[in-house]
């Protein structure tokens, strides 16, 4: 018992490496008392030895079977680790053993947390907290899971029973306040940030969620300081470093980047941070400089698997095809083989080399069914090698595409597109197009557009699910389709927003990945939608480089109008030119049970 006492000490102490000889040296010990077990397996966790760890829990698993302790450490290594199925059997295991042990329910319901089961997460948490009443961090998990269900009121009031517990507790101030950010009380938002700052005014977190609210509520030089702030903070931090960027380059900033390259020339073997850096400048079509920086990774970095898809991303996008295919090529044992199929598809479709691409997206389809891109490719690899019939069966322009208007009346649109049009705009206050995204020559809005508390969005959001649900009522399921075998009656939005395009603007062709059902419903058009098919919605036309796609079915843009369609279309617009706007609603829609 002394023996347990001292090593415990030592844990608390963080003394590991004295634990971790001192039961090296009598193994036996392990074999008296799982508490031994315990202490050993959690110091070498301490010191990165995490496989070790893991050998001497499942041994001492052997000899103290089903014990809830060892069980939950061991479950919270899986977690760790992210073998988060995993986790939760190991957890849930033990917490029927030990039906009272609060560490149990918590870090089950964390673990169910990151696997997105929410409804069973809550149930494990109001377990501790039956338990266990003033569980801070319980709390937290609750709040967190709230917020994932969209019930932010609720989840407040769990922030503010922690703040009457612990005042001082920076987290919740921070999460507090990015609720308030959802609900767009940007003032009541910038309260809890500048409470938060006043306890730690150097968190890079905490500031850069501060700018971000400051850009929302259109206090633009304050945000500007506030990034500045942070970056001075923590140059090393990339999140800091990235949103500072974006929020440059939505400012139209001479050199969006320059706090970056300041930070890589000072830490020129940062490879880490170089290499998010490239994934940044690929987003924003920089692909020069992005060649200029995958040249200044180190020789290791180089090697690595995740480089490997970027570079040949580079070098397609700057006309070499037969590179990037040698860039994906003879890899032998890839962690990342997903992304390198798909460049290599694209490569090969660049060069006309059809039949090898559409056997790279075949296989992409079998590996990720839900993921509709790879559908995308599909129907582009039929389309070139004029397999009229499979394009038709996924691209079925006539059935497939829904155009309708949300009022029934003309005068009717245009009062609720007149008042519609002044709520949106309010949002369109920042100069340039956000990097990585279609549009060109416009602005697109932060938030998710329908979580916002104007009644005319509400409204808006819940007409366009009716037509939806219209929509693919009277469609035949057919279980071999990507978007006919996923029919349902419970729709739901994973994403809003609006777009606002200037003179010259346009969408590039694009598609949707984690969608279904993709729409649009136009609040204000250009008259130039009556010249030449100026600001056209254009579908089937492919952005494969190296090839012509001239489009296959379009649809001519009027206010009022709702377009619905499944997310895998390529679709795109035509650029206007008169000194007028084009103001959208843009959103994606999935089934409720995927």
């Amino acid at each position: 018992m002394n023996i347990v006492q001292q090593l415990v000490s030592a844990y608390q102490q963080k003394q590991y490496q004295k634990i971790i000889q001192f039961i090296e040296k009598q193994l036996f010990l392990l074999q008296k008392d799982p508490v031994f077990v315990q202490l050993f397996s959690g110091s070498l966790r301490q010191v990165q030895r995490v496989k070790d760890a893991e050998r001497y829990l499942e041994k001492g698993l052997k000899k103290f079977k089903n014990h809830p302790e060892l069980l939950n450490s061991l479950g919270n290594l899986y977690f760790a680790t992210e073998r988060v199925q995993l986790a939760i059997s190991t957890l849930q295991k033990a917490s029927l053993l030990a039906p009272k042990n609060v560490d149990l329910h918590y870090n089950l319901g964390r673990a169910l947390v990151a696997n997105e089961e929410l409804h069973r997460a809550k149930g494990e948490i109001e377990k501790v907290l039956s338990l266990a009443p003033s569980h801070v961090h319980a709390k937290l998990v609750l709040a967190d899971i709230l917020s994932k269900q969209l019930k932010y009121e609720d989840a407040i009031s769990i922030f503010e029973d922690i703040l009457r517990l612990v005042p001082n507790n920076l987290l919740a101030l921070n999460n507090i306040a990015n609720l308030y950010r959802k609900l767009e009380d940007y003032e009541q938002a910038l309260v809890y940030f500048e409470n938060a700052l006043l306890l730690d005014n150097e968190n890079p977190t905490v500031l850069r969620n501060y700018a971000a609210v400051l850009a929302l509520a259109n206090k633009r030089r304050e945000a500007h300081d506030i990034y500045l702030r942070a970056v001075g903070v923590a140059p090393h931090d990339w999140l800091v470093q990235q949103e500072f960027a974006k929020y440059l380059w939505e400012e139209d900033a001479e050199e969006p980047f320059a706090h970056i390259n300041k930070y890589l020339k000072q830490n020129p073997h940062d490879d880490d941070f170089r290499f998010r850096y490239i994934q940044l400048l690929i987003q924003a079509d920089e692909y020069e400089s992005a060649n200029s920086q995958i040249k200044l990774l180190s020789t290791d970095s180089l090697n690595l698997h995740a480089v490997a898809p970027l570079k040949a991303r580079v070098l397609r996008e700057l006309g070499e095809y037969e590179s990037s295919i040698a860039a994906v090529s003879n890899i032998s044992n890839p962690s990342n083989g997903i992304a390198l199929l798909s460049e290599r598809g694209y490569s090969l479709l660049c060069l006309g080399r059809t039949k090898e691409a559409l056997d790279c997206f075949n296989k992409l389809v079998k590996k990720e069914p839900l993921n509709q891109g790879w559908w995308t490719m599909l129907s582009t690899c039929w389309s070139m090698a004029g397999e009229e019939a499979r394009y038709k069966w996924l691209c079925d322009y006539e059935k497939l595409v829904y155009v309708n208007t949300i009022k029934h009346s003309q005068l009717d649109t245009h009062n609720f597109n007149n008042k519609l049009q002044d709520v949106l705009l309010e949002r369109h206050k920042n100069q340039r197009h956000p990097i990585g995204q279609s549009l060109k020559n416009g602005t697109q809005t932060y938030e998710d557009l329908f979580l916002s508390s104007s009644s005319l969005i509400e409204e808006l959001s819940k007409e366009i699910l009716v037509q939806a649900s219209a929509f693919i009522k009277d469609l035949k399921t057919d279980k071999a389709h990507p978007f006919y075998s996923r029919l349902s009656d419970k729709l739901k939005y994973i994403g809003s927003w609006s777009v606002r395009l200037r003179n010259g603007g346009f969408h590039k062709s694009h598609y949707h990945p984690e969608g279904w059902l993709s729409g649009v419903y136009y609040v204000d058009v250009p008259k130039a939608v009556d010249t030449a098919g100026q600001g056209w919605l254009m579908f089937g036309r492919a952005d494969i480089a190296n090839q012509c796609f001239e489009g296959d079915y379009a649809v001519k843009p009027k206010n009022g109008t709702l377009v619905l369609f499944p997310s895998y279309m390529w679709h795109g617009t035509n650029a206007f030119s008169t000194n007028e706007h084009r103001l959208t609603v843009a959103f994606d829609i999935v089934p409720e049970a995927q």
